[in-house]
């Protein structure tokens, strides 16, 4: 898939093997064969954020970035900043890699971490944009994956987020539609029953976006909480901040190597293994609640 996706890049750039060879400081052999598919991705591609930075600029006519558009991210209009333009380009690259055995094009050492200057992003709009760039990637791989969610936050910032209503929901929607599995772990500071109440507030039961499982671990009064998004296998967003609302200082990281997805998939499942169903914890049912509920609805778990 790589293959056909950086065919496209290049054809709607009218990009030749040697340019975009000196673009990246590789052998114009080596993209002609990860053009034509004998070759996948080495398994350190630490020429690919360069490679998405160029495509970004190179988009220049109207019809390219519409043409694009539709292709990485069908129903959005591309962004006119070329930064984050790079980042979905990065992203849907390396979701349709195929990585090769032998080992980068570059002379590193085969254990240098990953390329990580794709990966980082600044306060709301950042954590918003890191979180849309990992649904998207989840929506371009098409498979149905885990999608974990651990936050220790207050609801309330789900409410403040610039375009969480308009980009965020839709695109979990679409994820949810490829039948992905998504749970949520959540810090329960207050009781059950407002941790639920607050949770049905900015993602109600029969909105037919997705049904998490709500996990409520009771931890210490914290300074600061921490947000962690993992696609099982492909990509993670973690941050950590000290209010309610991210500030522009509040660093985020998108993270797409995959030992480390994996080892936040393992910090994951440990959390949950202190956790239990909220329905324990709480005194009364909530009518209102259930009432509302369609099949589908989700299991709310808390802490023992």
């Amino acid at each position: 898939m790589f293959d056909k996706r950086l065919d496209f890049l290049m054809n709607i750039t009218h990009t030749s093997n040697a340019v975009l060879a000196k673009a990246v400081n590789i052998d114009p052999s080596a993209v002609s064969r990860l053009r034509t598919g004998r070759r996948g991705l080495p398994k350190y591609p630490d020429f690919l954020p360069d490679m998405a930075s160029f495509f970004s600029k190179n988009l220049i006519e109207d019809y390219q970035k519409k043409t694009v558009a539709e292709e990485i991210c069908p129903d959005s209009i591309w962004d006119d900043n070329p930064d984050y333009n790079a980042k979905m380009i990065y992203n849907w690259l390396l979701s349709g890699q195929k990585t090769s055995a032998f080992g980068p094009f570059s002379d590193g050492s085969c254990d240098a971490p990953f390329p990580q200057k794709a990966g980082y992003f600044y306060g709301s709009r950042g954590l918003c944009n890191a979180t849309i760039s990992l649904l998207k990637a989840v929506i371009s791989d098409g498979s149905p994956r885990k999608i974990l969610l651990i936050y220790e936050g207050d609801a309330d910032l789900f409410e403040t987020l610039p375009g969480f209503d308009e980009e965020w929901l839709p695109l979990f929607r679409k994820v949810k539609g490829l039948g992905c599995d998504i749970s949520l772990i959540r810090l329960c500071k207050h009781s059950p029953e407002l941790v639920l109440e607050k949770a049905m507030k900015w993602l109600p039961p029969c909105s037919g976006i997705f049904m998490p499982h709500l996990l409520c671990p009771k931890l210490a009064e914290l300074m600061s909480f921490r947000m962690l998004i993992v696609a099982s296998g492909l990509l993670a967003v973690q941050t950590s901040l000290f209010s309610k609302v991210p500030d522009s200082h509040d660093l985020v990281q998108l993270i797409a190597d995959k030992s480390a997805v994996k080892a936040l998939e393992h910090e994951f499942y440990s959390y949950e293994e202190h956790c239990s169903p909220v329905s324990e914890l709480i005194s009364a049912p909530l009518p209102s609640i259930s009432d509302q509920c369609d099949e589908g609805c989700p299991q709310f778990l808390a802490s023992h």
